[in-house]
Parts: structure tokens; sequence; C-alpha cells
């Protein structure tokens, strides 16, 4: 298919063609989240041992985000029923420990959820590809998934910006007026939105390696087999032969 012809100049992405550095994983990051399509439309299918690397950073990352975004909330929510600096004897400990632990809870909640939600994925992605005959084996999900999951990390940062200008804006009353009801309101379609946006990235990049060749096997590709030249006697019975002779 002309699909699987153009797939054949597919190349590893940035952080596994030049090593693992910061600069390599930011620009990889970026390329993924800002061209998805393009980006798993060149995109080696061929495992690589630093795609788990890059999927355990991602992990880490977002789920430290997602961690202070619920901590910070903890705050927020801490605010809104009136508890604040000054109200007991050694609150300010108090709300330091509060929220130090919702950062950890949340870390890891939303670390053992992103975990079991990209094994399940995996599995009903293979599933489907089968049932419809698209060449989407584990092993290419698995591997596509290790790079799209960078998008979680655009979407905790932002999700961290509302809930801290929500916290400023409500300690400081910088912007006098707005509810908590808005508030909760920004954040629940923030919510719909960011889970659109990953439903369909993830899609695209599905319909991108969809029809990638697999690299052929090293005891399967062709090769060139050396002319056979005729041995020392067959040659010496070639040159005696009447036929050969000089008349």
């Amino acid at each position: 298919m002309r699909e699987s012809a153009e797939g054949l100049d597919r190349r590893p992405p940035i952080v596994e063609r030049e090593g693992a550095s910061i600069r390599t994983r930011v620009l990889t990051m970026f390329d993924v989240v800002a061209h998805p399509y393009s980006c798993f439309r060149t995109f080696a299918i061929a495992s690589h041992p630093y795609q788990r690397r890059f999927k355990w950073h991602m992990m880490i990352l977002s789920s430290l985000l997602f961690g202070l975004s619920g901590g910070l909330h903890a705050r927020w929510i801490l605010w809104f029923f009136g508890w604040d600096y000054g109200t007991y004897p050694r609150s300010f400990e108090v709300f330091a420990l509060l929220v130090f632990s919702m950062v950890l809870f949340v870390s890891a909640v939303v670390f053992i959820v992103t975990l079991v939600t990209e094994q399940l994925v995996a599995y009903f992605t293979a599933i489907e590809g089968r049932f419809w005959g698209y060449r989407l084996r584990k092993d290419v999900v698995r591997r596509v998934l290790s790079y799209h999951i960078a998008h979680l990390v655009p979407i905790s940062f932002i999700t961290l910006v509302i809930v801290s200008l929500n916290l400023l804006n409500s300690l400081n009353q910088t912007v006098r007026g707005i509810k908590p009801i808005y508030y909760l309101y920004a954040l629940c379609a923030w919510v719909l939105v960011a889970a659109f946006w990953l439903m369909s990235t993830y899609v695209s990049a599905m319909r991108a390696v969809m029809f990638a060749n697999r690299p052929m096997p090293p005891e399967m590709k062709p090769e060139s087999k050396p002319t056979l030249q005729p041995n020392q006697s067959a040659r010496d019975s070639a040159s005696i032969h009447p036929a050969n002779q000089a008349s």
C-alpha cells in the first residue's frame, strides 16, 4: 500500500538518535505534543531500550505536577472552610504537613493510575487492531504510548497554573467578585478539554503508525551472493578441451 511504502523513511525520535539529555528530552516532548500526527507519521516502530526510561521520566514529572496541584487545591479547601493561619496553635506546621501529605498522596495515585491505564489501553488497542485487521501489535502500541504519555506534562502544568492562580486570588483577593463555584467550573471544563485532547492525539498517533512496516530480521534480509568462480581444475579442464584450443 502507499501508506506502507511511505513509511520506509521512518526514524527514531530525537532522544534515541542523539542520546539522552535534557535538551533531547525537551525537544522530543515538544515534537510529540506540538505535532503528534507528523511526529508519529515518521516514527520508527522498532523497540528501543530508552523508550521505557522516557516514559518513566514523563510519568514522574507529570505525577509530581499533579501532586503539587492537589496540595494547593487542598490548601484552597482549607481556606474555603475558614481554617487559616492563626486559627489554632502551630497551625503553620499543620498546614505544611497536610499540604505535603496531599502532594505525596496525589502524586502516588496519579502515577499508579497512569501506569494501570497505560497497560489497559495497550491491551484493548491491540485487541481492537486485530478485530479490524489493523497492524497494531501490542509492542507497537506500547512504544507509541511510551512517547504519547508526554502529553500529560503540559496537562499537569496547566492544571497547576489554574489551581495556583485561584489560590493566590483567594488568599490575596487580587480579583474580587470571582466566586469559588467559577473556579470549580473552570477546573471541570479543563478536565474535559484535557481528556478530549488526550483521546484525539492518541487516535491520531495510532493512525500514523497503523501502516508502519516492521524492520526485516537480519536472517531474512536478501544477501548478495558472491559470483561462483570455477576452481583451478575446472579452468584447466576447460583450457585443454579441444573446442577451446586454437586451431
